[in-house]
């Protein structure tokens, strides 16, 4: 009896199991059309049978976040021909909306702390929305979770991800890279602050003393992206960017002859292009 009751629970577990996948499937193949009228009744269906599948959040964040987005034009004057206007196009997303993406991919990471892509998903959707504040915020909170699930990172339908350490720091190092290509010299201190979030618990990553001595530079505080450049190249005395990095901070600086000794270090470690421009600032340098 005990035996045909254990097979009686396994076998509803299988077709729970089984019916949240079909329906990730019919959902994903939603998402592929981008059909918005078929995704809602497959997830309440979804919810319905299997209320806290971590792939139904993700789900439901994708949903909300598309059917947010909304396709504006600008109309602009052409100054070339006053008769005609310039149609540019742009994404305008609806709060409220936006708000239930976060809400539902928020409980996901309640639920599911481990999920990276959880986790990288909310950071994408405050990037498109520029919300760097909390885009900040939540890249220091997961480096910060780092350090209790030990990088045992996981991914979607919960599968790990492989060197967990390295894929989070990579990760991060793109998005500090999205915030420099901002143009808001005024986002280089979000960029400081994630990188000293890196450094408390990665002390030895260098990518995030680079980034730190940018934010320096900005502020024209020389010295002190000098001196976290020269510890990013005590571990790597061959990285040509940090050495770029310190040949322009010395430039700035006015300390002509430290100039001229990392562009000459750059020329011998640095790729074509970093080369061809240490010689010609050295041309200009050595006049």
């Amino acid at each position: 009896m005990k035996l045909r009751y254990l097979l009686s629970i396994f076998s509803l577990l299988i077709q729970t199991i089984s019916s949240a996948q079909d329906y990730q499937e019919q959902f994903n193949a939603a998402l592929e059309k981008r059909d918005t009228l078929a995704m809602l009744p497959i997830l309440q269906k979804w919810e319905a049978q299997t209320p806290n599948d971590a792939e139904l959040f993700t789900s439901y964040f994708n949903y909300y976040y598309l059917i947010s987005a909304e396709e504006t034009i600008s109309v602009l004057p052409d100054d070339t021909d006053s008769t005609q206007v310039i149609m540019e196009p742009g994404i305008y997303y609806k709060k409220l909306l936006v708000d239930k993406a976060f809400a539902k991919i928020d409980e996901g990471i309640r639920r599911y702390p481990n999920r990276l892509d959880m986790r990288f998903g909310k950071c994408y959707v405050l990037g498109e929305i520029k919300d760097w504040e909390r885009f900040t915020n939540e890249i220091i909170a997961t480096i910060n979770y780092s350090a209790v699930n030990k990088n045992q990172w996981t991914w979607a339908n919960n599968e790990p991800v492989e060197d967990g350490q390295y894929f989070l720091l990579t990760s991060i190092q793109d998005y500090q890279v999205q915030l420099y290509y901002t143009g808001d010299d005024a986002l280089l201190k979000n960029m400081r602050r994630i990188g000293n979030a890196i450094l408390e618990l990665y002390p030895d990553h260098v990518e995030s003393m680079s980034n730190i001595s940018i934010s320096y530079v900005s502020e024209k505080e020389y010295d002190k992206a000098i001196a976290i450049l020269q510890k990013a190249l005590k571990l790597n005395p061959e990285d040509y960017i940090v050495i770029t990095n310190i040949a322009q901070a010395y430039k700035l600086k006015g300390d002509k002859p430290n100039a001229i000794k990392y562009y000459k270090q750059l020329i011998t470690y640095g790729d074509e292009e970093s080369v061809a421009y240490a010689k010609a600032e050295l041309q200009k340098l050595e006049k």
